[in-house]
């Protein structure tokens, strides 16, 4: 190598140490690879000595190629230190940071998740108090329905003794308010088919006059007494209906007897031509009761039995079988009927009651 080359060599040299920061005046500890025995043998340079290193055959070429190796090999040490010492703080702030973000959020999810629970675990209590609630109030109210039906049973057992004993009060003053009302009418008579306008305005001296001329003067001991006597209340009838009875009231019951007894022994009674009939005057509850046998009457009348009916008198209720039907009263015997007031008996020949309307 020429001695101008080697100045070169030095100055690039010396370049590109103090390009990398060396002191150029400090010993550099270099090494070169001795071709002779082919190890690596150190020199210890300084500037001055690299005019005689350098001159050498080969020494620049070690000299660089070792110097940059070592260099660069202590650079990217220094520099992947640095960076890994960077990275592993950043990655270290980094890791500590998520993990505080994710403790954060756990604690965080763990607060939501108990208070989740917490309202969940009530809401479930609540609804399971409601639900056994709700089982025992079916029994509740079973138990006071029962009670309630009890009470209501007993409230009405009580009310039918007490509508049957009230029954049984009405009937009773219901039979005595009929019997006080016959009573009060056991004086009058009921006279039917005097034609209307007959008495002239003094129906009682008109009902006198037509008993004695009926039923005879003679029979009586003296002058009917009459206390009263009217058309019955109905509407007055139309020409050709049929006449309103006549009621009177007798001042004796005597006389009354007396009156009914004549009318039956006489048979058919006429006033001017048209026939007339005399009743004892009852009660419409008893005219009902009395009507009842109108049907029997009828055929009675049909077959030319004759036929009473007393007041009061007792109802004959013969020991058979209850039947639905007349056809089902296959029963035969006498008719007796018996009067309760006067004690009078009298006997009627055989009948078929089968042919009866009861």
């Amino acid at each position: 190598m020429s001695q101008r080359r080697g100045r070169h060599y030095i100055t690039n040299i010396y370049v590109i140490l103090k390009t990398f920061g060396h002191d150029c005046t400090a010993p550099l500890n270099l090494c070169y690879t001795n071709e002779g025995t082919n190890k690596t043998e150190p020199y210890l340079l300084s500037l001055y000595s690299f005019k005689t290193f350098f001159l050498k055959k080969n020494a620049l070429k070690y000299f660089l190629l070792s110097f940059t190796k070592k260099y660069l090999r202590a650079e990217l040490r220094s520099e992947f230190n640095s960076y890994r010492d960077t990275m592993r703080s950043f990655l270290k702030t980094e890791i500590e940071g998520l993990g505080k973000e994710i403790r954060d959020e756990i604690s965080s999810l763990r607060e939501t998740t108990k208070a989740d629970m917490k309202t969940i675990r009530d809401e479930l209590t609540e609804k399971v108090e409601r639900l056994f609630s709700m089982q025992a109030e079916p029994a509740n109210i079973q138990t006071g329905m029962e009670q309630s039906l009890s009470d209501t049973s007993d409230r009405l057992m009580a009310l039918e003794n007490s509508c049957q004993s009230l029954a049984a009060d009405h009937k009773k003053l219901q039979e005595k308010c009929i019997d006080l009302e016959n009573r009060s009418r056991r004086q009058n008579i009921r006279i039917l088919n005097i034609p209307e306008g007959s008495e002239n305005n003094t129906p009682t001296a008109f009902v006198a006059k037509f008993l004695s001329k009926v039923l005879g003067e003679e029979n009586f001991d003296g002058p009917i007494l009459i206390d009263r006597a009217h058309r019955s209340l109905a509407p007055k009838p139309r020409k050709g209906e049929r006449p309103r009875p006549i009621i009177a009231r007798l001042h004796y019951y005597s006389d009354k007897e007396k009156i009914m007894s004549l009318s039956r022994s006489k048979g058919k009674l006429f006033f001017e031509g048209a026939q007339v009939h005399i009743f004892p005057d009852m009660s419409p509850e008893v005219g009902r009761q009395r009507a009842a046998f109108n049907q029997v009457k009828a055929k009675l009348r049909d077959a030319g039995i004759q036929y009473r009916m007393f007041f009061p008198a007792w109802r004959l209720q013969p020991m058979v079988p209850k039947c639905l039907s007349p056809t089902h009263r296959q029963w035969r015997g006498l008719l007796t009927a018996k009067n309760h007031h006067h004690g009078r008996s009298i006997k009627r020949k055989n009948i078929n009651l089968d042919t009866c309307v009861w």
